[in-house]
C-alpha cells in the first residue's frame, strides 16, 4: 500500500495514523498515491488533526474557527494547519495545475512551506472569491516564496488605500488577465525602491485604461501587449519579475486612454511591430537623408570620431541585419492610423535609444511602410526632457529639439 522509498519506520507509523483516523480510507488512499513525503506527513500529524485536514469542510480550511495546527495540536514540523485554507479553493487549484503529479495534500503542503508569511496572505485574500483566489494560487504555487509574499501584499495594500474596488481590478478582462493581475499585485506589493512607481492608485487606473481600451474599436492589440509585456520574462513561468517593465506598460497604456480620450486621434495601434528595413536595402541619398535629419552630435556617448562613416555604422547597427544574418523587427508603442508615431517613456529616457528608434522610423518611411510626412513623438514625465525647475534642455531635450520629425510632450503619471 506505501510506496517503498518511504523508510520501514515510517511505513509503520503511517498505517497506525492510518487505522487511528476515522476515515481510514482516505488515508490509505492518500498514502498510495502519495510519495515519501506524503508517508512522513501522516506519521508526524495526529490522528485528529489529519481527519480534520481530510475532511471536505475544512481540509485546507480558509479561516475555520476550527483551527488545529501548530504544536498546541500536535501537527508537525511540516507546519501544517488543519485549517489554513479554503477547501474548494485548493480543490480548484489542484485540478488545474498542468503538473498532475502534485495532488491536492501535496499542493497544499507546497504552498504553506512557500508562503513565509501565511496568515498576512489568508488576511489579504480572504475576501476574494473562488475565482479570483483560485488565480492567485495557481500563480503564486508557479513562482518562489518572495512573488507569493508581494502578490499577496498587493492585495493588501490594494485593499487598504481606497484607492478603488479590489472586485473592479479583478474584473478588467483583456489579453491574459491572470497573469497581468498577478506581475501588477507583485510589484505593488514589492517594497524594493524601483517597484515604488507601481502604486495601488496606478494598478487601480490599468485595471480601467486596459478594460475601456480593449472595448474600444479604434484600439488595436490590446491583448498581445499585455501579454507580451505583463506576463512571463525570462525564466518565469507566470510573473514579470521586472517592475520597471510593468511600470512601463502601465503607463503606455494610460498615455493611449489618454489620447483617444482627446478625440482627434483616430485609430492607435499598440506595440506595433514591423520587420526593420535592412542598412542595405536604403540607398546613398536615402542615408544622407537620415544622417542631415538627425542630430548625431549631442551627447554620443564614447563618440570622438562622427565622420560620415561612423555616423552610417550607428545607422547600420540600428537597421541591421543582425549578427547572425536575420533581419531586427521594429516595434511602435502607439501607432496612428495616420502613421504618426507616439514613444512612451515611463522613467529615464535614454538619447541613444530613441535615436535608434527615429532611424529605424525613417527607414520605415523611405521603403513605404509607414506614411512619410509624419512624426515621432517622445512621451514622457516632468523632469526627462528638462532640468527640474528649469528650462535648461537636457540632452534628450536637446537632441529632439535639433532632429528633424520628432517632438517631444509630457504626460505626468
Amino acid at each position: 500500500m506505501i510506496r517503498a522509498d518511504a523508510s520501514a519506520i515510517d511505513r509503520s507509523l503511517a498505517l497506525r495514523r492510518a487505522q487511528l483516523a476515522d476515515d481510514t480510507a482516505a488515508v490509505e488512499e492518500m498514502l498510495r498515491g502519495g510519495d515519501a513525503a506524503d508517508v512522513r506527513f501522516v506519521t508526524k500529524t495526529e490522528p485528529r488533526t489529519l481527519q480534520q485536514w481530510l475532511t471536505p469542510e475544512c481540509a485546507v480550511g480558509g479561516g475555520s474557527a476550527r483551527t488545529t495546527g501548530g504544536a498546541a495540536s500536535g501537527s508537525s514540523g511540516t507546519g501544517l494547519s488543519g485549517c489554513s485554507y479554503d477547501a474548494a479553493f485548493a480543490d480548484i487549484v489542484s485540478d488545474t495545475l498542468d503538473d498532475t503529479d502534485i495532488n491536492r495534500n501535496r499542493f497544499v503542503r507546497r504552498y504553506e512551506n512557500d508562503i513565509e508569511d501565511k496568515a498576512a496572505f489568508r488576511a489579504a485574500t480572504k475576501d476574494l472569491d473562488t475565482a479570483d483566489r483560485e488565480e492567485m494560487l495557481r500563480i503564486t504555487t508557479e513562482v518562489n516564496r518572495e512573488y507569493a509574499s508581494n502578490i499577496g501584499s498587493g492585495v493588501a495594500d490594494m485593499r487598504s488605500s481606497g484607492a478603488g474596488d479590489l472586485a473592479d481590478f479583478f474584473a478588467f478582462d483583456a489579453g491574459d488577465a491572470t497573469q497581468a493581475r498577478a506581475s501588477i499585485l507583485r510589484a505593488v506589493g514589492d517594497d524594493k525602491s524601483k517597484a515604488a512607481d507601481v502604486t495601488p492608485e496606478r494598478a487601480y487606473q490599468f485595471g480601467t485604461d486596459a478594460q475601456d481600451l480593449a472595448d474600444d474599436p479604434n484600439v488595436e492589440n490590446v491583448d498581445a501587449v499585455i501579454t507580451d509585456d505583463l506576463t512571463a520574462s525570462g525564466d518565469d513561468v507566470f510573473v514579470n519579475k521586472d517592475p520597471n517593465g510593468v511600470k512601463g506598460a502601465m503607463y503606455e497604456f494610460r498615455l493611449a486612454r489618454e489620447k483617444i480620450d482627446e478625440g482627434d486621434i483616430g485609430t492607435i495601434e499598440l506595440g506595433k511591430e514591423i520587420e526593420t528595413p535592412e542598412f542595405d536595402g536604403l540607398d546613398s541619398d536615402q542615408i544622407d537623408g537620415i544622417i542631415k535629419d538627425i542630430d548625431f552630435e549631442v551627447g554620443t556617448r564614447s563618440e570622438s570620431d562622427l565622420s560620415r562613416s561612423r555616423k552610417k555604422e550607428i545607422i547600420r547597427d540600428a537597421l541591421g541585419p543582425n549578427s547572425d544574418g536575420s533581419s531586427k523587427s521594429s516595434e511602435f508603442d502607439l501607432l496612428r492610423g495616420d502613421d504618426g508615431y507616439i514613444e512612451a517613456k515611463a522613467g529615464d529616457i535614454d538619447r541613444e535609444d530613441i535615436r535608434n528608434k527615429l532611424i529605424r522610423y525613417k527607414a520605415h518611411q523611405l521603403e513605404g511602410d509607414l506614411a512619410d510626412g509624419r512624426s515621432m513623438k517622445v512621451v514622457g514625465q516632468s523632469g526627462e526632457f528638462t532640468y527640474t525647475g528649469s528650462d535648461k534642455l537636457r540632452k534628450i531635450g536637446e537632441f529632439i529639439k535639433n532632429s528633424d520629425g520628432v517632438t517631444r510632450e509630457t504626460l505626468d503619471w
